[in-house]
C-alpha cells in the first residue's frame, strides 16, 4: 500500500447558538487529535491503534458529545456506543447502551479483538470487562447528578431547558448557565 490519510471530525455540524469561543475550542480539540494522529501515523502505529488512540481523546474530553461528554437520556443517565472496523481483516466490534465504561471505543476494540461477537449492548457488553482495571470505568457521576437535577427542577417550572458549560475548568468546579424557554 502507498501512503496513508487520516480525517477526524466532531459530529454532524455546528450548533448555530453554539459561542464561537466553543466552536474555537472544538477546532483547537480536533486539531490536537489530528496532530496526535499523524504522530502515531509516522511513527509506523498500526492504523486500527490510531483510531482507538485519537477516537479515546474525543471521548475523554467533556467538549464532544461522547465519553465524557456525553448527553443525558430523558431519565438522566447517560447511554453510550461506540464501533470499530478493521477493513484488511474484516473485524469488527460495536457496543451499546454503555453506562459505566470510560471510553467506549476501547470496549468495542475489545470485543472485536477478545470476542466471538461482533456486537454487544448494556451490561451484556460491560460485563466483558470483567476484573480490567478500574480505569475502564467511570468513577464520576456527580456532575451528571447535579445536571440532572438542574434539568428536573427547571422543567417542572418550564417546558424547556438547555444547559451550557459557561467555564470549561475542572469538572468539580464546571459553572453552568440553564436557559429556559
Amino acid at each position: 500500500m502507498g501512503g496513508w490519510a487520516i480525517a477526524v471530525h466532531g459530529g454532524a455540524g455546528v450548533d448555530p447558538n453554539l459561542p464561537e469561543e466553543r466552536q474555537e475550542e472544538a477546532k483547537r480539540l480536533l486539531t490536537r487529535c489530528l496532530d496526535i494522529g499523524i504522530s502515531a501515523l509516522r511513527s509506523y502505529v498500526p492504523a486500527i491503534d490510531v483510531v482507538e488512540l485519537v477516537v479515546r481523546e474525543l471521548e475523554t474530553d467533556p467538549l464532544f458529545n461522547s465519553g465524557r461528554g456525553s448527553s443525558l437520556t430523558e431519565k438522566g443517565t447517560v447511554e453510550m456506543e461506540a464501533s470499530i472496523m478493521d477493513g484488511p481483516k474484516r473485524r469488527c466490534g460495536a457496543v451499546s447502551g454503555l453506562t459505566k465504561v470510560k471510553n467506549p471505543i476501547s470496549l468495542a476494540r475489545l470485543v472485536m479483538d477478545k470476542s466471538p461477537h461482533s456486537y454487544l449492548a448494556f451490561s451484556g457488553a460491560e460485563e466483558l470487562l470483567g476484573n480490567r482495571a478500574w480505569s475502564w470505568r467511570i468513577m464520576d457521576t456527580s456532575l451528571q447528578k447535579i445536571i440532572w437535577g438542574c434539568l428536573s427542577w427547571q422543567k417542572k417550572q418550564t417546558q424547556s431547558c438547555l444547559i451550557t458549560v459557561s467555564q470549561r475548568v475542572a469538572p468539580a468546579a464546571l459553572l453552568w448557565t440553564v436557559c429556559c424557554r
